[in-house]
């Protein structure tokens, strides 16, 4: 992962530069503080990104949770009205052979 980010951050260094050429005045070197502004400001964007993507997926895995929760909150309970109910029926079994 650090590779990965580590190369995005190259590549976006790599395209403030290039959008820093002026191709009107042609004389003066590429402008390294506009390079700069412009690359940390991609920089900034790609982080913005990707915390982002991290708050989606912590989002996603605390909803998944709940979605776990209730449903093992639901089969619970449908197995315990089902013990119940065979409870019953075997009571209700044992007197009618009883008596």
């Amino acid at each position: 992962m650090r590779k990965l980010t580590l190369s995005i951050f190259a590549i976006l260094f790599a395209f403030g530069l290039a959008a820093c050429s002026d191709s009107s005045d042609d004389q003066d070197g590429p402008d390294f503080d506009r390079a700069g502004d412009n690359a940390a400001e991609m920089m900034e964007d790609a982080g913005d990104a990707m915390g982002d993507a991290a708050d989606s997926a912590a989002e996603s895995t605390s909803e998944a949770w709940d979605n776990t929760k209730d449903a093992a909150s639901d089969a619970g309970e449908a197995t315990s009205d089902w013990a119940d109910e065979t409870g019953d029926e075997v009571e209700e079994d044992y007197d009618d052979m009883t008596n």
